[in-house]
């Protein structure tokens, strides 16, 4: 999918849902898990999923997008907040989860190193 067209879907989604998606990278705050079956939900096939996961992609792979993950935006609710002691995954999952993060880090700036073609 060309980058046109991912920025075609995250601005209709920043246009439907402005409190959880932005065109600006800036603006970006983290989306609450499970938000892509939310989204092909609530657009009821006008657009494919297809489309829809490579514009999520997209929107979450911003560095600056990843270092704001604590907190998690619904479509029609405010941010979540940090987990609660209730909430908050086991000490091995939190692993899993950084060593994730750092991957995808050091892809980022793997890709960004590369010179263009």
């Amino acid at each position: 999918m060309s980058r046109h067209a991912i920025l075609a879907v995250i601005s209709l989604l920043a246009e439907k849902w402005p409190s959880c998606f932005s065109i600006i990278e800036s603006g970006r705050r983290p989306l609450k898990l499970g938000i892509r079956d939310d989204v092909l939900a609530a657009l009821d096939g006008a657009i494919s999923a297809g489309k829809v996961s490579a514009a999520l992609r997209w929107y979450v792979s911003s560095p600056e997008y990843q270092h704001r993950l604590l907190l998690g935006v619904g479509l029609s609710k405010p941010p979540a907040g940090p987990p609660s002691k209730a909430r908050r995954p086991p000490p091995l999952e939190l692993q899993r989860f950084s060593r994730t993060l750092e991957s995808a880090a050091a892809n980022i700036a793997k890709s960004k190193r590369r010179k263009p073609r």
